[in-house]
């Protein structure tokens, strides 16, 4: 026994000269490593390493304090006497969650030991929901940052937290996020509420962070619900100090001019989600005039929620990047009129990044919106701009409006878009049980004009459009003949190579009139063999399209085997030619 204990002694020895040995760089790696794990004996383990060599003390230290869900535990290493944990009750005195308060103002002399670890902090991820941390008191965090002559946090780099809580009972708190700002910030997370003490919360925040973090390279920024009810906030020059953004995303701030003269002059600026609110729709001047040259030059991917498309349409023409994926205009809250949906239509067509946009998503207010006197119409004629984007891959236009597509303008479009896999030009479905009626159109693509879409754009996954499908036109002969006295129709656009069969396996037809489903199940099966589902928009009651679906599988199953047939046959007829 005595020798066995001796061993162990040894082995130990051993071990801490072999940590000893390690660089602080191979250390650090370590510890990184066992930190980034996120189990339930991380922190043990990275306390054990600590407490075993000095040279992993420093290392594992770091890790340990290097992502907090607060800053509840820098709090705890002030004096006992100046802190203390009690209950608050809030959400209605149904639950109590523990508050962290002073019991005296705290002094420079106190926060020594807390300044040691709060170097240490890189992360910071604030949550108001966990019972093992407690919430800091509103008065708590005043005295933090009124006591404070320098960042508490010099080396952070990514800040996530939440400047007010929405839950009931918390209505009054606030926890502004200054006293987290450090000038190594680069990454920032912010949920803020607009208040009678504090109107411009997104003002103030940002007015800090471009004098205090210029480092900063991402930002989103929110708006906290309470009750289900945001405070629309506002932002202008003040993010004017932030040179390096790369990704900006507000999607409930109100931007005006002046924030959005300084994104557009970003040079490395990718991603933007931005809202734009006109209080009157007539002002739709851009506070960029003539040219392209220096906006957004590096945009990749943009959301714009607003209520003007016309507006919107003067934001496209000023952008300058070549590179633009992806590209969302969401105007759910308000539906446009024809002319300033044309004009965004044109806008769009004239973008320099024709052949690099694969994503294009439009949405002009809710497609069950029920105003009258109807959906906005758009004719056919106002999509051709979109041949310009021969890029994409998906294209969606929904909302309080139809989009009367023609065979011609699909044809066109198809031959544009050789790449496309989702389209969605989808009707507002009638809703015959108000008491008003709401005029839908018919739909003015033919079976003509899916076969055109078949054969020019193979790699189509998902298909949303209204057709008229009462007409099947022949497939049979090949050019207009005469016989028997009459003269025949021609043959559709020819029938893809059975070889490489179209890839589409979603079909949504809404309300479209069919006339004989069995062949229109003949026809489409020729044309997508690959369907798996097929919606439309009659509800549960048994339609002329749900007899449609059954003929079509059974086509399906029948020309597959047919041509497993002929695939044999000529399979034998080779052997044959070959002998």
């Amino acid at each position: 026994m005595e020798t066995m204990a001796l061993n162990t002694r040894d082995d130990a020895l051993r071990d801490m000269g072999a940590a000893s040995s390690f660089t602080p760089e191979i250390c650090a790696s370590i510890c990184l490593f066992v930190q980034k794990q996120k189990t339930t004996a991380t922190r043990r383990t990275l306390v054990s390493l600590a407490r075993t060599s000095k040279s992993f003390q420093e290392p594992a230290l770091d890790a340990i304090w290097r992502s907090l869900p607060g800053i509840a535990p820098l709090l705890f290493t002030l004096p006992e006497d100046l802190w203390f944990v009690g209950g608050k009750q809030i959400l209605d005195g149904v639950m109590r969650l523990p508050m962290l308060g002073f019991r005296r103002k705290p002094t420079p002399e106190d926060l020594v030991r807390l300044h040691t670890y709060a170097a240490r902090v890189k992360e910071i991820r604030v949550r108001f929901t966990s019972k093992r941390i407690p919430l800091i008191s509103p008065n708590a965090w005043t005295a933090m940052q009124r006591v404070l002559t320098a960042p508490l946090l010099p080396n952070l780099t990514s800040l996530t937290h939440n400047e007010a809580c929405g839950d009931p009972g918390c209505e009054k708190f606030q926890w502004p996020a200054e006293l987290l700002v450090g000038p190594k910030l680069q990454s920032v997370a912010l949920a803020v509420r607009k208040t009678p003490w504090d109107s411009q919360p997104a003002a103030r925040i940002f007015a800090t962070l471009s004098q205090e973090a210029p480092l900063l390279t991402r930002v989103d920024i929110s708006t906290v619900l309470v009750q289900g009810i945001t405070n629309a906030t506002s932002l202008g020059a003040e993010i004017s100090g932030l040179k390096h953004l790369v990704s900006f995303h507000a999607p409930t701030i109100d931007l005006l001019p002046g924030a959005l003269q300084h994104l557009a002059s970003l040079p490395n600026l990718a991603f933007i989600s931005i809202k734009t609110q006109l209080s009157d729709t007539a002002t739709t001047a851009f506070p960029h005039t003539g040219t392209r040259v220096g906006s957004f030059p590096a945009l990749r991917k943009a959301r714009i929620y607003t209520n003007c498309f016309v507006w919107c349409a003067a934001f496209l023409d000023v952008i300058s990047s070549p590179v633009l994926r992806e590209l969302v205009i969401d105007s759910r809250y308000c539906p446009s009129k024809v002319p300033a949906f044309e004009s965004l239509l044109s806008a769009l067509g004239r973008l320099p990044c024709g052949d690099s946009l694969a994503h294009l998503s439009i949405f002009s207010g809710e497609d069950n919106a029920c105003l009258l006197p109807g959906p906005a119409i758009i004719p056919a004629h106002a999509l051709a701009p979109l041949a310009s984007l021969t890029g994409l891959r998906f294209v969606r236009i929904t909302g309080w409006c139809e989009l009367l597509l023609d065979d011609a303008t699909l044809t066109t479009l198809a031959r544009a878009w050789p790449h496309i896999q989702h389209l969605d030009v989808h009707f507002p479905l009638s809703h015959p049980e108000l008491i008003f009626s709401i005029p839908v159109s018919r739909p003015l693509v033919t079976l003509l004009g899916l076969a055109s879409l078949a054969r020019a754009c193979p790699h189509l996954l998902v298909l949303r459009l209204p057709i008229d499908a009462r007409v099947v036109p022949p497939l049979e002969p090949t050019a207009p003949l005469t016989a028997h006295g009459r003269t025949l129709a021609p043959k559709p656009p020819a029938v893809p190579p059975l070889d490489a069969p179209p890839k589409l396996h979603g079909l949504d037809v809404g309300e479209s009139p069919i006339g004989d489903p069995v062949r229109v199940a003949s026809h489409l099966s020729l044309f997508f063999p690959a369907l798996r589902e097929c919606f439309h928009g009659f509800g549960e009651e048994e339609t002329a399209w749900d007899e449609f679906w059954e003929a079509y599988e059974m086509f399906v199953k029948v020309r597959e085997s047919e041509r497993r047939m002929r695939a044999r046959r000529a399979g034998a007829g080779a052997v044959a030619s070959g002998s």
